[in-house]
């Protein structure tokens, strides 16, 4: 088939001769001519014309236009398709597009502490939110710091397809937040929280509470100290008062930090105390080597004494006679609560004095008969114990006052022979002058101590009534002991000594040296260890001595 040509431009017509301007002369251009050679002429609009005539002619000429002139006028189906197609993909683009630009949007998320609460369109709504409902949260729940509220509200802005604003959502959500929301307290200690509470007033008595059961032993271990163990009953106290608190401490770290926060979190002052009260501890022994002592130990390991005593409960040597041998296995295991309280206490105790017995000689009388001349009267006396204690535990102790409320007065017997070299009166003087108890009878260290520990610069040590030396020896426990036998029933034993100046059968009166005072045996220091047994029974020294 013989392709079709396109129509080409006329050519324009020549001027008639009566135009008196002159002929235009035309001057041929080739098809690729530069710019720069349009610019060298001044041309006319019909010269220019002229020439776009020719640039079309020759680009109509030209082999690849002819082809694909061809190709069209063959396959005119195919491009009506391929057109078709290539005007509906541009419809279906442009349209999504738009679509999708129409779907775009900005929006702003309100997160509080964390937790996302909604969004809004602008960061004007959430502002109208806080300031628009401060006053009536306020009126509600004025327990609420706004400050603290308005410090974890976080704005958060988004940009995207389907991003939508819910603003009257949002205002509802974060009411009732700030509604369920209060400032409480943390409480840490030693860097760990450990409970939370309402407010500083609820702090303020969970202390308070604790320092006053520590002093009377209601949540932690029970102190047994002095005369006054429950299990050990003693004939002279006549009464006991409750321990007074001197000075109370806790000696940990405590951190209070206020925040935000759900008010179902709070605890009670009950579990709070609980919690504070609790301890934690693995099993710890600890193997006996040689010129270990139960207080040498209980310092090296850092626990209180009491406690070595009160976990080693089985072993009755070291209960009643103070001994542990080599290779002993000790169990230490120390279970220290969460918050350690150091305390310093007063208990008072009124005991009974016992009256003395005054003999008088009477030739009158036959040999070994007595006559009452008056009946004796026991007197009363106040004793004030100082204790110091670190979570329940009895770590050191002193008598601070002594008081004496009823003379005792003394019985009068007359017998009818000349008084016994040795026999006793019944009373005693202090066996160390200017002596002061650093340890008294009763429960003491979670065990048993049946004497009284004197200390005193004067280590000098007397009988405190006649009688007769029958014991002179070593314990392990007691180190060098004497026991005089005042051959009336009581009997009086004197240990640590560092010397023994008497022998065994050797009759001493009131007042003799009998030996210096020294630390030997399971001594805690330099003192003096004093007993006074009455028919087999250990009793209160302090109801018998006289100054």
């Amino acid at each position: 088939m013989k392709p079709i040509m396109p129509k080409l431009p006329k050519e324009p017509r020549k001027r008639s001769k009566r135009n008196k301007k002159k002929p235009i002369q035309y001057k041929a251009l080739p098809y690729r001519a530069s710019r720069s050679s349009f610019s060298r002429v001044q041309h006319t609009r019909d010269q220019i014309g002229e020439h776009c005539v020719r640039m079309v002619r020759t680009v109509a000429r030209h082999p690849f236009v002819l082809k694909v002139h061809t190709c069209v006028h063959t396959h005119w189906k195919w491009c009506v398709q391929a057109l078709c197609i290539v005007l509906i993909g541009g419809t279906v683009v442009v349209t999504g597009h738009d679509h999708v630009s129409k779907q775009m949007a900005q929006a702003y998320t309100v997160t509080i502490a964390g937790q996302t609460i909604g969004t809004v369109s602008a960061p004007e709504v959430l502002s109208d939110i806080l300031e628009g409902d401060k006053p009536s949260v306020l009126a509600k729940h004025p327990e609420v710091r706004w400050n603290a509220v308005q410090e974890e509200v976080r704005l958060t802005p988004e940009y995207g397809y389907g991003v939508r604003a819910s603003d009257a959502q949002t205002r509802q959500a974060v009411r009732q937040w700030i509604a369920s929301r209060q400032m409480g307290i943390e409480i840490f200690v030693r860097g760990q929280l450990i409970a939370t509470v309402r407010d500083e007033v609820t702090v303020d008595r969970v202390l308070e509470r604790l320092k006053d059961d520590e002093v009377s032993g209601k949540h932690r271990r029970s102190v047994v100290a002095l005369a006054s163990a429950p299990q050990q009953t003693n004939d002279n106290v006549v009464a006991r008062s409750a321990p007074k608190a001197i000075r109370v401490r806790i000696t940990d770290d405590i951190e209070l930090r206020k925040r935000a926060m759900n008010p179902a979190l709070f605890m009670n002052e009950q579990q709070v105390i609980e919690t504070l009260a609790e301890g934690n501890a693995e099993r710890t022994t600890y193997i006996v080597q040689e010129g270990d002592t139960p207080i040498g130990i209980a310092q090296k390991q850092g626990i209180p004494l009491q406690l070595l005593y009160e976990n080693n409960a089985h072993m009755t040597d070291l209960i009643e006679n103070d001994l542990i041998r080599i290779g002993d296995v000790l169990d230490l295991t120390y279970r220290k609560p969460m918050v350690s309280i150091e305390s310093e206490t007063e208990v008072t105790e009124t005991i009974e004095l016992k009256h003395e017995v005054m003999y008088e000689e009477d030739a009158t009388l036959k040999r070994g008969e007595t006559r009452t001349v008056r009946e004796g009267r026991d007197g009363l006396m106040k004793v004030t114990y100082r204790l110091k204690k670190l979570d329940g535990y009895l770590f050191d102790e002193d008598i601070a006052a002594e008081d004496v409320l009823i003379e005792p007065i003394p019985a009068v017997i007359k017998r009818g022979t000349k008084r016994v070299r040795g026999e006793g009166t019944g009373m005693f003087r202090w066996p160390v002058s200017g002596g002061s108890i650093s340890s008294g009878f009763g429960r003491r260290w979670g065990r048993q101590h049946k004497g009284i520990d004197i200390t005193s610069p004067n280590k000098a040590i007397r009988a405190a009534d006649n009688g007769r030396v029958i014991s002179k020896e070593w314990r392990d426990d007691y180190g060098n002991v004497v026991i005089i036998d005042h051959e009336n029933g009581y009997r009086t034993l004197y240990a640590h000594l560092s010397k023994i100046s008497v022998d065994v059968g050797e009759v001493v009166e009131r007042g003799d040296r009998i030996g210096t005072m020294g630390s030997t045996g399971r001594s805690t220091g330099v003192h003096l260890h004093f007993e006074v047994i009455v028919r087999g029974v250990e009793r209160n020294p302090l109801s018998y001595l006289r100054k």
